[in-house]
């Protein structure tokens, strides 16, 4: 098996054909029409302890001896997890070729139940096929695990796991981004009319959006140990982001800018008929104010309100201006006074800007805690695969510490030295793991 599926195409990596163990399945021997007496010895022996008599080496060197020690060695090297069931005949032989067609109280009862052992074991020991993380691999990751081994096996290369894992990764992580994105863009078009109202109301929709699109991420990403897939869809989503707001500061400014040049006409029609030439100062700031409050009054021009009126304000102070030195009952003390009060306003103007922009920048704030949880809700993920890997590789840490007992009690003394080793550099791996996992955590909280 180890000459045509390698683990690792990195030459410095030190997991070997012992490792492929680890991404095999349990190995089940079920013995139907079983007739023998489980002894050995003189003592009853279990099914199980059959099958490791069954399994056990020869001696000698000799042609006959190798051909009968090769599968076995095999099975024990690559299959640590065995078990075995042993069936009776199901029925008396007259029965048997209506074999399919026959119900349980018409076969022998002790068929039955150790029919019903053997499949109560296997729902409740054969565990779903996973990842070195512990992800389970389900029906979409299989086929694109199926499909990196036989391009290998056609191209005339050895099939490798690690290679088999991150082209799957690779080509299922792009597709949970691409989906994660569309998820995204989706829910936004779905939550928003434009011209949104307010900035708070596009930023929460924002959050929930990115929320949801980052679970499904997670929940469709495959080995992104490094979050590099998911820097990448938050990086499009922030893309998308951006859209919607020039989006909807687009519209919002367009529907803005209408409603003022409705408002205006007033005003442009007062400076055709000449009705501000003559004591019109004041009238002209009457019609200012009014075009202000009613302007203050609409709905729907969503986050450039503000800013459209005061551009508006602020491009009238020239023309005012002009009004005002035109305007022969207005006394120059009073022109200096209203001069002051235009930059008095002026400067109400520019905090009123300034408070906007602290309002983006705490909403800038909102965003980025958004993804920061997010990222903690993969980095449980990941803790959790990792805890699972460390279960599995003690679980089999185990199995091979039996192993290599039985060896041992069999004088397979050098079939139990290499296993011996194998256990230390497995010890080794998990606290490796272990560390990686607390390195992981603290990298995340930083």
């Amino acid at each position: 098996m180890s000459k045509h599926v390698k683990i690792s195409n990195s030459q410095s990596s030190q997991r070997g054909a012992e490792d492929l163990q680890l991404y095999l399945p349990l190995f089940i021997l079920a013995l139907r029409d079983f007739c023998l007496e489980l002894k050995s010895n003189g003592r009853e022996i279990t099914s199980d302890e059959y099958l490791e008599e069954c399994l056990s080496l020869r001696s000698g060197n000799k042609d006959f001896d190798v051909k009968y020690n090769t599968p076995r060695i095999c099975i024990r090297k690559y299959f640590r997890r065995r078990k075995c069931f042993t069936f009776d005949r199901p029925c008396l032989r007259a029965s048997l070729k209506k074999l399919e067609t026959l119900t349980d109280e018409e076969l022998e009862e002790e068929f039955v139940e150790d029919s019903k052992k053997f499949a109560d074991f296997v729902l409740r020991e054969c565990l779903p096929k996973s990842l070195d993380n512990g992800q389970q691999v389900n029906g979409i990751l299989f086929a694109t695990l199926t499909r990196a081994y036989v391009v290998a096996i056609r191209d005339g290369k050895i099939p490798c796991v690690e290679s088999a894992m991150e082209v799957m990764a690779q080509t299922e992580n792009r597709k949970a981004v691409e989906a994660c994105v569309q998820l995204y863009v989706e829910k936004m078009n779905d939550a928003l009319q434009f011209p949104v109202p307010n900035d708070n109301d596009l930023s929460d929709a924002h959050h929930h959006c990115l929320k949801d699109a980052i679970d499904l991420f997670l929940k469709k990403a495959v080995y992104d140990q490094n979050h590099e897939y998911q820097r990448d869809a938050n990086e499009k989503i922030n893309v998308e982001y951006d859209n919607f707001k020039k989006l909807n500061e687009h519209e919002s400014e367009v529907k803005s800018k209408e409603a003022l040049a409705q408002l205006n006409k007033t005003i442009e029609e007062n400076i055709r008929l000449q009705l501000y030439t003559r004591d019109g100062y004041g009238l002209y700031i009457q019609d200012i104010m009014k075009i202000k409050d009613d302007y203050e009054n609409l709905s729907g021009l969503g986050c450039k309100k503000q800013e459209t009126i005061m551009t508006y304000l602020e491009s009238k102070w020239v023309e005012g201006y002009t009004i005002l030195q035109a305007d022969q009952q207005v006394s120059e003390m009073e022109k200096e006074a209203e001069i002051e009060r235009q930059k008095t306003l002026a400067a109400e103007l520019q905090k009123e800007q300034a408070q906007r922009f602290a309002e983006i920048q705490w909403q800038n704030f909102q965003h980025e805690s958004c993804q920061l949880q997010a990222n903690m809700r993969q980095l449980v993920l990941i803790l959790e695969g990792i805890k699972n890997l460390i279960q599995h590789q003690h679980t089999n840490l185990e199995t091979r510490l039996r192993e290599q007992k039985r060896l041992l009690k069999k004088s397979f003394k050098v079939d139990a030295t290499k296993l011996r080793t194998d256990n230390e550099r497995l010890s080794q791996e998990n606290e490796t793991i272990k560390q990686q996992g607390t390195k992981k955590k603290d990298r995340s909280l930083l």
